[in-house]
């Protein structure tokens, strides 16, 4: 069975720019959310002819954003914050997708940058390059030797990913102005979409894939909002606090993973 792995995210999405527009509470989330399910529903019945089952994980915030009535019939998705990367994400898996990925925290001219939580995290550095959530969830993906084949975001998470396979299919929804956004009309991305994922099937990516990362960790630094935060968090064994900042001793790749979990 040739199984799709899905993951969702809301601030890459077409024409988002502030929080309030990625708040289940605001008055203007409404219209994103919508945005975001059509961007996620436009993947899901083109890759429904392509794969067995698709899981779609909705990792926005509380979770529970994606309008899930029209999903096509072979999916299945995970819904509600569980505190894990990637849930459900196995080895019986063919490839994932990464949908809706944004600026890693550091990027302070990205209005929506930010590394899992910007109330806790301000800049995330693995062997002294800053990463974020596109970085994780590949790395996540590698440990069970599933390939990464596409990425819908902003522009700097479509940089990032192919700062680690540089002929990633992709859809770009929005580039840097400034500290504002230019974002693509919604039918723009929606038609991309499709244009890339055809073209993904003519070249035969959804067989032959090798997009697997597995970096070896030399270090590991961890820069907090605050001093009380990253005091706290420095209490990790053998980690060393200096200022807001905290140097992880990482041994393999498993117990980076465990610290981004842990002390995030």
């Amino acid at each position: 069975m040739k199984k799709l792995y899905v993951a969702c995210d809301m601030e890459g999405t077409t024409g988002n720019c502030n929080w309030d527009e990625v708040n289940q509470k605001s008055s203007v989330y409404s219209q994103f959310q919508e945005i975001m399910t059509n961007e996620v529903l436009k993947v899901c019945e083109i890759m429904s002819r392509e794969y067995d089952e698709i899981c779609v994980k909705d990792g926005h915030w509380t979770e529970t954003n994606i309008l899930i009535k029209d999903l096509p019939e072979n999916c299945k998705i995970i819904r509600g914050d569980d505190g894990r990367n990637l849930t459900g994400l196995d080895s019986s898996y063919s490839a994932v997708m990464l949908i809706g990925y944004h600026a890693a925290g550091g990027e302070f001219k990205y209005p929506l940058s930010h590394t899992i939580s910007d109330d806790i995290v301000y800049e995330v550095r693995l062997n002294g390059k800053r990463i974020g959530e596109t970085t994780l969830a590949i790395i996540n993906s590698s440990i069970y030797n599933v390939p990464t084949i596409f990425i819908l975001g902003d522009e700097s998470a479509v940089k990032e990913a192919q700062n680690i396979f540089p002929e990633i299919n992709n859809v770009i929804t929005k580039n840097l102005s400034n500290t504002s956004y230019i974002s693509k009309s919604p039918k723009k991305v929606m038609n991309e979409i499709e244009i890339s994922l055809k073209e993904m099937k003519k070249n035969n990516i959804f067989e032959n894939n090798k997009n697997i990362y597995l970096p070896k960790v030399d270090s590991l630094e961890i820069e907090y909002t605050n001093y009380r935060l990253a005091k706290k968090y420095s209490n990790y064994p053998n980690a060393k606090l200096n200022g807001k900042i905290v140097s992880f001793e990482v041994k393999d790749i498993d117990e980076f993973l465990r610290i981004i979990n842990l002390c995030i």
